[in-house]
């Protein structure tokens, strides 16, 4: 893991990136607190993850808050912390 890691930053080097590990892949905290320590951000998918991946002590500004179907109190405490929102919507003719 540490190898790969080191593999992707050097890859985006000079490049305004972040080489981050989704956390439904392990969500095992000392995995994470490993990631965590080499600088690695966390892409999140739910208000679980979310909150795990701020207990791992991720830096919240090297953090992507990912997807759709958010919860409005997942949002705010993603926006709160300064979590990057990264939000897609699924809009059907009965929502509009």
């Amino acid at each position: 893991m540490t190898r790969n890691f080191e593999a992707y930053r050097e890859a985006f080097e000079g490049l305004l990136s972040i080489v981050g590990y989704a956390i439904k892949a392990n969500n095992n905290l000392k995995i994470l607190e490993h990631l965590r320590g080499l600088g690695c951000g966390a892409v999140v998918v739910s208000g679980n993850e979310l909150r795990l991946a701020l207990h791992a002590g991720f830096d919240p500004s090297r953090c992507i808050f990912n997807g759709n179907g958010k919860l409005l109190e997942d949002l705010v405490l993603a926006a709160e912390k300064g979590y990057l929102l990264m939000l897609t919507v699924n809009l059907t003719w009965k929502t509009l």
